[in-house]
C-alpha cells in the first residue's frame, strides 16, 4: 500500500506549511504563552480545598464520587452558592431531584441564590446537555456546570459498555477545553461497603472505565458514625483523591453540615 507520505506533493506542503497548528519550537512556545491572557482560577469557597486545588480553571472536568446519602449533592449545593456569591452564576442539570426539591434545599431556598437550569430536562443525551451549555454561555455568559448525575448522560442498558462511558467523559472533558468551561459531575459509586473515607479510591466508580482519565480533578464524600462513648456522632469528610495541575493526592479534610451547606472543621493530612 502506497504511504500518502512518499509523495512529494504532500512532502512539499508540509515543508513550508504555515498555520495554527504548526509544528513550532517550546521557546516560541513559551512566547505564545507569555502573551496569552493571565488565567484567573475560580474559588469554591472551602479554604482548604481552593488552596490543595489551586482553584478551578477553564477546560476543567471536576469528578464528585461517593456513596448514597454521603453528601455528593450538599458538595454541590455548597459549591453552587459560594460560586453564586462570588457572581458567577452555574448551569445545573437536576436529574436526580425535582426542580423545586433541589431549589428548596438552599439555605433560603433558592432566593439569595441566582443559577441557570433547562426548563426541561432531557436524559441519555451528552450533545443535549453539551448543546444546553453553549446556550446559556451564549445567553448569560455561563463558564460553569453542575451535572447530577453522570448516568444520566447516557442511555442506561444491560450492554452498557466502558467504551461509551469513556466516550461521554471525552465529550464533556473536549466541551470544557474548547469552551472555557469548567464542568462538574456527580458520580456513583460501585462499592456496597464502604466503612472509611480511605476505602475510596477510583477504582471505586461505577462504570468507570477510563472515565477517571478525562478527569482533572476527583473527589469523594464520605459520611458515617463513631462511637463515643455511650453517643454516637456523625463524621464526614471530603477527599480530593486527584488533582492533575497542582499535584493534590488523597488529602482528606473533615467537613459538616451548616445551614444548607458544607464547611471545612480541619485538616487530616
Amino acid at each position: 500500500m502506497e504511504d500518502i507520505f512518499d509523495q512529494q506533493d504532500v512532502r512539499d506542503a508540509l515543508a513550508t506549511y504555515v498555520g495554527e497548528d504548526e509544528v513550532i519550537s517550546s521557546l516560541d512556545m513559551l512566547e505564545n504563552i507569555a502573551n496569552l491572557p493571565p488565567v484567573n482560577p475560580m474559588h469554591c469557597g472551602m479554604n482548604t480545598v481552593d488552596e490543595w486545588c489551586e482553584g478551578f480553571v477553564d477546560g476543567e472536568l471536576i469528578l464528585l464520587g461517593g456513596k448514597p446519602k454521603s453528601g455528593k449533592s450538599l458538595l454541590q449545593r455548597t459549591f453552587i452558592s459560594n460560586f453564586c456569591k462570588q457572581g458567577t452564576a452555574p448551569i445545573v442539570f437536576t436529574f436526580e431531584e425535582q426542580p423545586r426539591q433541589f431549589l428548596k434545599n438552599f439555605d433560603n431556598g433558592a432566593e439569595d441564590i441566582m443559577f441557570y437550569m433547562p426548563k426541561k430536562l432531557t436524559p441519555g443525551n451528552v450533545d443535549w446537555v453539551l448543546e444546553k451549555m453553549m446556550e446559556s454561555k451564549l445567553k448569560k455568559g455561563t463558564k460553569i456546570a453542575f451535572i447530577d448525575h453522570g448516568q444520566y448522560l447516557y442511555e442506561m442498558s444491560d450492554d452498557v459498555g466502558t467504551k461509551e462511558i469513556s466516550g461521554v467523559g471525552r465529550k464533556l472533558k473536549t466541551f470544557a477545553v474548547n469552551n472555557d468551561y469548567i464542568i462538574f459531575v456527580i458520580w456513583h459509586i460501585t462499592k456496597e461497603r464502604v466503612d472509611s473515607i480511605d476505602d475510596l479510591d477510583q477504582s471505586s466508580l461505577r462504570d468507570s472505565g477510563m472515565l477517571a482519565g478525562e478527569c482533572d480533578m476527583i473527589f469523594f464524600t464520605f459520611r458515617g458514625v463513631k462511637s463515643s462513648g455511650v453517643s454516637q456522632i456523625e463524621e464526614s469528610f471530603l477527599k480530593i483523591e486527584v488533582t492533575r495541575r497542582s499535584g493534590a493526592w488523597k488529602r482528606v479534610i473533615p467537613i459538616r453540615k451548616h445551614g444548607g451547606r458544607f464547611v471545612e472543621t480541619g485538616i487530616d493530612f
